[in-house]
């Protein structure tokens, strides 16, 4: 099971934590662009699996009575942990290949997860921004690997973080792992500092992550981290942005591009 690939541009980009929240979320098939969908099939990675993640899987049909040009829907995937997990929140969208007239095609997409329960909704929105179905719903379980849990963080106080992404790295599939640096220069930092980052590519397709620092971050420290996010193979060049203490006081971030081959390895960043 891969994903969907295609190198059209266009597409939505899922900026917001929360699925009905996206735009259009109460027109469905609007500029003469209709679809059905079936019901969401969910395949968490096994145990042993080196980057845990979650394969999603709807039946999507072609109800516009035309052809549907690459690029006219996207697929747009949401995942919220089940209980307090670490990782807040994930999403990814990406544009669909042309599809006949009523056609059906199961369209998929895999999503790093941490373990833990999960509920992941999947909707298809159109060129416009307009939802074109409803969102269709599900649970699952992640097993083996780390399950970091939530904690509370004060941002009462600004904190004068610092932050650089150093590398990105193609693990397997759409898998890349976005390497940062995160630092402290004032008082010390409390456990909780929420980091979100970002990945989009120039096939159009977009994710993101919520995940909370596990450890305080002392006076005068930094420390490496990465998160995993997704991209379409195809496309010569991504950027990728980490923001620490995203929506806070005491906010900063940091955008590089990242510049690939043939193959979807990185070959540097600018």
């Amino acid at each position: 099971m891969g994903d969907e690939l295609d190198p059209y541009a266009g597409g939505y980009q899922g900026e917001q934590a929360d699925p009905g929240a996206y735009p259009g979320a109460a027109t469905f098939g609007a500029g003469q662009v209709a679809v059905t969908v079936g019901a969401l099939a969910l395949h968490p990675t096994g145990h042993d699996s080196p980057i845990q993640s979650v394969g999603t899987e709807l039946p999507v049909t072609n109800a516009s009575g035309r052809e549907l040009e690459a690029g006219e829907l996207t697929l747009a995937v949401y995942a919220a942990p089940d209980t307090g997990e670490a990782e807040r929140v994930a999403q990814r969208s990406f544009p669909l290949a042309r599809f006949e007239v009523d056609e059906t095609r199961t369209v998929s997409a895999q999503m790093e997860l941490d373990a833990g329960g999960w509920t992941i909704s999947a909707t298809i929105i159109g060129a416009d921004g307009a939802m074109l179905s409803d969102w269709v719903t599900d649970t699952t379980t992640v097993t083996g690997g780390p399950s970091p849990h939530h904690i509370d963080y004060d941002d009462s106080q600004h904190v004068d973080l610092t932050v650089q992404i150093t590398h990105v790295v193609h693990e397997v599939g759409s898998m890349y792992r976005v390497h940062y640096v995160v630092g402290n220069q004032s008082s010390a930092a409390r456990a909780g500092i929420p980091v979100l980052g970002t990945l989009s590519d120039t096939g159009g397709g977009y994710s993101e992550q919520v995940f909370e620092l596990q450890e305080p971050l002392a006076h005068g420290t930094s420390r490496d981290h990465y998160l995993t996010l997704e991209a379409l193979p195809r496309g010569e060049t991504m950027s990728a942005t980490i923001s620490v203490d995203t929506g806070g006081q005491s906010e900063v971030s940091h955008t590089v591009s990242a510049f690939r081959d043939d193959q979807g390895d990185v070959t540097g960043l600018g």
